[in-house]
Formats: C-alpha cells, sequence, structure tokens
C-alpha cells in the first residue's frame, strides 16, 4: 500500500479537487486493500476531528505571509502540511492506543452493558417477530410470558403485546424506542402504540416530547415520528391531548373517529418549536390493534363460504412472508 499515495488522494478529495481518474484510482485502492481502506477511515476521521475543534484551516495570502528573505514561499507550503500531517499522525496514534486492549491481554474482552431496570410494570403476553436493541434485565431477548421492569426499550424489529399491572394492553409496532415509568405511564420516543385501557386503569398516560395522551376510557393509538410529528387516533371512548411537555397550556379532547397530527420542529439546543396542531382522518387500518386475525370483510367473505377448514393466519414480522411450520420450511413472500 502506498500510503503517500493515498494520503494525497485522500486530501484532494476533502478538498474536493479530485479529477474522476483519481477517484477511479482511490476507489481501487481502497477496494483491493482493507489496511488502505483502515488508513483512509483514520485519515477522513482525523480531518472532521480537526475541522471540529479547530474549523476549517485557510492558507493566509501571499502578501500576509512573512517576508522574512530567510525562506521562499514554498518552504512555507511545505512545512503547514507537515505540520498539520503531525498533528493528525498524534491524533491517530491516540485513539488508536486509547482503543487497544492491554498488550498482555490474549483474549478478546467482551462487555455487556446490562440495560437499568426497576420494578415489574408489564408482561410480554405476545411477541412476534421481535429484536430487541435493549433487553431485558439480564441484557437478553425478553420472551413471551416474561415480566418487563421499568425502563427503557428499543424494539428493533417485530410486534409485542405487553399486558401492565392495572390491566392496560399495549400493541408496540418496531421500529420503536419507549420508556415504561409506571403502569400509568409510558414515554414514547419513536414508533407506534395502539393501547385499550379498562375503566378501572383510566388516566393512563403515552407520553411524547411535545404533548401527554392521556386517556379517559377508551381505545386509542399513538404514532410517533421522532423530530418530525406525532398523530393521535382515537377509536374508543375519549382521550385528552395536553402539550404541557412542551410549556404550551392547551389542551385538545378528542372522542371515538377523531384523530390530529402535531407536527413540529427541533432546533439546535433541541427545543421544539413552530407547533401546529392539525385534525386530520381517522386511520382505521393503519395501526396493528389486537394479535388475532381482525374481522375484515375478507375474512367475513371466507366464512360466509363455510369452508370445511380455516386456518387464520398469525401477524409475520414484516407483513410479506409466510412461515411455512412444517419440517419442509418452505417460506413464502407475498408480492403485491
Amino acid at each position: 500500500m502506498n500510503k503517500d499515495k493515498l494520503a494525497d488522494l485522500t486530501d484532494k478529495m476533502i478538498e474536493q479537487l479530485l479529477s474522476p481518474d483519481e477517484a477511479q484510482e482511490l476507489a481501487a485502492m481502497l477496494e483491493e486493500s482493507a489496511e488502505a481502506r483502515s488508513f483512509y477511515f483514520e485519515l477522513c476521521n482525523t480531518h472532521a476531528l480537526l475541522e471540529d475543534c479547530h474549523g476549517k484551516f485557510i492558507l493566509p495570502e501571499s502578501s500576509d505571509l512573512p517576508q522574512t528573505g530567510k525562506a521562499p514561499k514554498s518552504s512555507f507550503l511545505r512545512v503547514v502540511p507537515a505540520i498539520i500531517a503531525a498533528a493528525a499522525i498524534l491524533l491517530i496514534s491516540f485513539f488508536i492506543n486509547f482503543s487497544q486492549p492491554p498488550a498482555n491481554s490474549n483474549k478478546m474482552v467482551q462487555v455487556t452493558i446490562k440495560p437499568l431496570r426497576g420494578k415489574t410494570l408489564a408482561t410480554l403476553e405476545r411477541s412476534i417477530g421481535t429484536k430487541f436493541e435493549y433487553g431485558n434485565a439480564s441484557a437478553q431477548q425478553p420472551r413471551t410470558g416474561e415480566d418487563l421492569q421499568e425502563g427503557g426499550y428499543h424494539l428493533s424489529q417485530g410486534i409485542i403485546q405487553l399486558n401492565y399491572k392495572n390491566g392496560v394492553q399495549a400493541i408496540i409496532e418496531a421500529p420503536a424506542r419507549f420508556t415504561l415509568i409506571s403502569d400509568q405511564l409510558t414515554i414514547c420516543e419513536n414508533g407506534k402504540i395502539s393501547a385499550f385501557v379498562p375503566a378501572e386503569a383510566k388516566g393512563f398516560t403515552v407520553r411524547t416530547s411535545v404533548a401527554d395522551i392521556i386517556d379517559l376510557g377508551t381505545e386509542f393509538s399513538v404514532w410517533v415520528n421522532d423530530n418530525d410529528f406525532v398523530e393521535v387516533h382515537v377509536f374508543k371512548g375519549k382521550v385528552q391531548v395536553d402539550l404541557a411537555p412542551v410549556n404550551i397550556a392547551k389542551k385538545r379532547d378528542l372522542r371515538a373517529n377523531d384523530a390530529l397530527r402535531i407536527i413540529y420542529e427541533e432546533n439546535e439546543l433541541g427545543t421544539k418549536e413552530n407547533i401546529s396542531v392539525n385534525e386530520i382522518d381517522l386511520r382505521t387500518g393503519f395501526f396493528i390493534r389486537n394479535l388475532t386475525e381482525p374481522s375484515t370483510s375478507y375474512s367475513k367473505l371466507i366464512t360466509n363460504l363455510k369452508p370445511v377448514l380455516y386456518f387464520p393466519m398469525e401477524m409475520s414480522k414484516d407483513g410479506s412472508v409466510l412461515n411455512d411450520r412444517s419440517a419442509y420450511k418452505n417460506d413464502a413472500s407475498a408480492n403485491g
């Protein structure tokens, strides 16, 4: 690997001075060598660190250079890259040495970070094609029937049904980031939550970054698209939408068949601004509100034909894969 040539091409790429032929040459060097790719990554990372800490370096105009007569302009131009290169090497060495295990370590050390967990709040009633980035108290993938404790969860794949201790049932669709605070409060940072709340659990709240959705005895769904919008859909009963999380003294009651979208922006400081609340149409088929086959026009048509056997289909993780449970394992996919 020609490090000087690779460094020169990388510098030109960063400065947007790379010709088409040089771009092909750089791509070929990176494709043929893992060492080249590692060196290229370190150069780009160092450039980003230097620019982040010190801003973009701008060479002074020739008229501003010191006229000592001891060194021509070309010597000064050679010195500047050398200084920057030395700083880059020091930074690279620091990060490489800092990230390496001790020299006398003969084994790779795998660190498992257990998520913070508190008291038990709910049970994982059903789990379909799920994958948790943050698992249970033992940092493992939660299984059906297992208790879930207070704390944050990141569901990256699949669908789950949680049964809270107070009787609330919630279906959460991935990708979703949520935090169980109590059996009366769940924070949703991203994703879809559909909740059925019995009368004895009135007041159950789904908190988002811009609003609290407070149950008043109902069935409702919340869709949080992080840093963009929050939607609330009410199917039965009534909920109250409270904009208290963004310090706006405004509340809105929604009844069955009502829906609204809260649009917002987030500035560099993380403050929500340009908030608007708009009525929208209810999305009756958009949310998964139970994990048994819904009573649709199709299912009614089939049952009216009085078939000898009727096999309801379980939800799949993405809605397009049919799993063959037999020994043949001939899975199928639905196209169109």
